[in-house]
């Protein structure tokens, strides 16, 4: 009987052992995969980046030329094209930053936190900026409210944020009113940041 008990616990322990290899192994081929994919995207990203710059400069010398031949109008064609070149490049940063993270976690399996004073306001307003397009195309509204400052890490708070917004325009619903509010409260255990809609 004990050598049965004993045969059983070895029999146990090799199982669990063969599976901490496989979740290992698992482990190992997810961290690579991370790093390919971030790698990769990183060359087309910048070359994004890059043209957005220079889209920028070629449209600044062309309102220049068009201004010296008479066209009032250029420096307003000028900012309504700018503008959104701006906010795509401002998407582009943060996804940079994200894929940053991404090669982070892929090298260390665990990505470090790193907290920074922000600017909730300034932070808000570029994520909401960089779904300009589609809150406008589906009349949504977003109104951002006086926001504290807050420590915490900047990449972790515009992917939270950002999927709030995203996921209340998505999901706002067919009424009359059509509109989401970032603002903050003093909750039980301090000041609760939030994302509302009419949905």
């Amino acid at each position: 009987v004990e050598n049965a008990h004993i045969l059983g616990r070895e029999r146990e322990a090799m199982r669990l052992q063969v599976e901490n290899d496989m979740l290992a192994l698992q482990a190992r081929d997810m961290e690579e995969m991370t790093h390919v994919v971030a790698h990769d995207l990183r060359s087309p990203m910048h070359s994004i980046y890059g043209f957005m710059h220079v889209a920028l400069d070629e449209l600044s010398d062309l309102s220049a030329r068009l201004s010296q031949d008479g066209y009032n109008n250029a420096p307003g064609m000028e900012t309504m094209v700018a503008d959104p070149i701006r906010d795509a490049i401002r998407s582009v940063e943060k996804l940079n930053r994200m894929v940053k993270r991404l090669l982070e976690f892929s090298r260390s399996a665990r990505a470090p936190y790193n907290c920074e004073y922000l600017d909730m306001n300034d932070l808000v307003d570029g994520v909401v900026r960089s779904f300009g397009y589609a809150l406008s195309q589906d009349e949504v509204t977003v109104t951002v409210e006086a926001l504290p400052p807050l420590v915490a890490d900047r990449v972790q708070m515009e992917a939270v944020l950002g999927n709030l917004v995203d996921n209340a325009a998505k999901y706002i619903g067919d009424g009359p009113e059509r509109s989401v509010v970032v603002g903050c409260v003093e909750g039980d255990h301090g000041r609760e940041y939030f994302v509302r809609d009419t949905g």
